[in-house]
Order: structure tokens, then sequence, then C-alpha cells
């Protein structure tokens, strides 16, 4: 039984290693299961190169993509957590890492001006390595995982399922942990609740600094070899578009997209192609669900 969220990747690669696991859908990056877990290891050692230890915290602030997720995948091997600071909470980017200690941060370099002024209060930091390249002195992120080894199966450290996979930040700034544990199991729920299959395509426009949208996208397709899309930018009409293009079977969203799913919807006629499920973040978008079963007959789930 598996027991930690990146076990659920590697059984995945086992049998559907040519398949595409993640979809950036913004820049048309994707992964098959056999390159995510490469960029596992990848990452994995990169961290470990950074000084970053088994049970210590991985700082990740950025846009939802490919990288982001690596990122965290990266942490989880190696027997470290990925505390997820939300872009909307920049202001508390300072006071959110001083509360974990990590021992490096993995940062957008849109937002290094966040990430300055704190640099002085975070003394446990090793190392700050930026997703779009080297900056200001630090390293680039994708530059470091290119020349990476990747960390071998017989060096992986062994995690437990009660182990803290993530921590993220309530509204007054204290740490949440979340186990491994915690989130195999609520990414089984949903894949029980939506009927979730091989042949589905997420598409998840929450930010990645939720549980939410790991358990309800992309752990869920991990769980049984889909395909986990991210959206960093939301526009109506392009999201749309791209839902359509792409094969999108299940949106997971709030309520601002649901809003806008209907809306395009209505003035298009109709849904994306393959779309059949909407699952929602929060129970207030449960009116905007309740319209969007009833005008279009898609499969509506709350969190």
């Amino acid at each position: 039984m598996t027991s930690t969220a990146h076990e659920l990747l590697s059984s995945s690669t086992l049998a559907h290693a040519d398949r595409t696991a993640l979809h950036w859908v913004d820049r048309d990056r994707t992964l098959t299961y056999a390159a995510a877990s490469d960029a596992m290891a990848r990452a994995a050692s990169t961290l470990d190169a950074f000084g970053v230890a088994p049970g210590g915290h991985v700082g990740v602030f950025a846009h939802p993509g490919l990288d982001y997720v690596v990122a965290m995948l990266g942490s989880w091997s190696l027997g470290a957590a990925a505390a997820l600071v939300d872009l909307a909470a920049k202001q508390s980017f300072g006071a959110q890492m001083s509360s974990v200690a990590p021992d490096a941060i993995i940062y957008t370099n849109d937002h290094f001006d966040d990430v300055r002024p704190a640099i002085d209060q975070l003394p446990t930091v090793r190392a700050y390595a930026g997703m779009d390249g080297p900056q200001a002195g630090n390293v680039g992120w994708l530059e470091a995982l290119a020349t990476a080894t990747p960390r071998s199966a017989d060096g992986s450290i062994s995690v437990d399922g009660e182990a803290t996979a993530i921590v993220t930040f309530g509204p007054d700034d204290a740490p949440v942990a979340v186990r491994h544990r915690d989130l195999v199991d609520g990414a089984e729920r949903f894949v029980e609740r939506v009927g979730l299959t091989v042949d589905d395509v997420t598409l998840c426009a929450v930010p990645l600094a939720t549980r939410f949208h790991l358990e309800a996208s992309v752990l869920a397709a991990f769980s049984v070899g889909a395909t986990a899309g991210m959206l960093k930018t939301w526009d109506r009409e392009s999201a749309w578009e791209a839902m359509d293009r792409h094969g999108t079977t299940v949106l997971c969203a709030d309520v601002m997209h649901c809003r806008d799913l209907f809306d395009e919807s209505s003035a298009r006629g109709r849904t994306p192609a393959a779309l059949r499920a909407v699952v929602a973040a929060d129970v207030d978008a449960a009116a905007m669900l309740g319209l969007l079963q009833e005008r279009f007959d898609l499969e509506v789930y709350d969190a």
C-alpha cells in the first residue's frame, strides 16, 4: 500500500512510463511519468547538494508549474517537507519562512523583491534557487537540475507515511503540517468520488500552495496514471480554449473559475469537448456547481 506522496509517482511510472504525467498549460511543457521520476531524482540530488537534510524544509514560492511540482517531489524523495508560500501572501513570505527555518528556498524570479528583504532573517537557508535562472548571485533551479546526477534508488531515504509532506500557512501565518499519509488518503478519496481513471486529464487553476490542488489534481492523477494539468494564469476565454484543445476531463476550480466556465460555456453553447466533471475547492461554489450541473449536465463535486 502506498504511504507517501512521491510513491504515487514511482508506482505509476512502472506501469505508465511513457504517458504524460504533468502538463504546464501556460508554457505547453509536459513530463512523462518516466521523465517526472528522473526529474524527482535530479531534484533530490540537487537539494542534497544544497544541504537539505532529511526532516528539513524546502521553501517553495512560485507560480504553479512543472518546476514547482519537481521541487516538491525532490524534497519528499530526500525525506524533507515542502513549505509552500502562496504568492498572494507575498507580504508574509519572511514570517512564514522564519516559522519553519528552511534549508533551501526555490523561488520565482519575478518575485525576488519579496524574497530579498527576508534573506537576513533566514540564517538556516543554505541556498536560494531561481526558477527562471541565476539571479543576484543565486543559482538557477533548472540549471542545477540539468547538471545533477539523479539520486539512485539505492541511495533513497526511507520516508514514513507519518512524516510531514507539506507545510501550508493559515491566515495568521501559523504553519500547518500535513502528513504524507493524509495527502495520499485525500487523493485516493478524490479518485474514488470522481471515478478518475488513466484516461482522465485534470486541470487545476488554484494555487499549488494548497492541499486541495495536490489531492484533487496532481496526486489523484499520479495514483491512477492520469495527466495532471496546471495553469499559472487564468483567463476565461483562453482557459476554456485550453481545456477544449487539450482534452481536459476534470476541472479543479474555485468559485470564480466555476462562474467563468459557466459564462463562457453559455456564450459558446457548450462546455469544452471532453469535460465531464468540476471539483470545487470551496463551499462558496455550491450555487455555481448547481448551475453547471443543471445547464450542462456536468458531474459536480465539492471539496
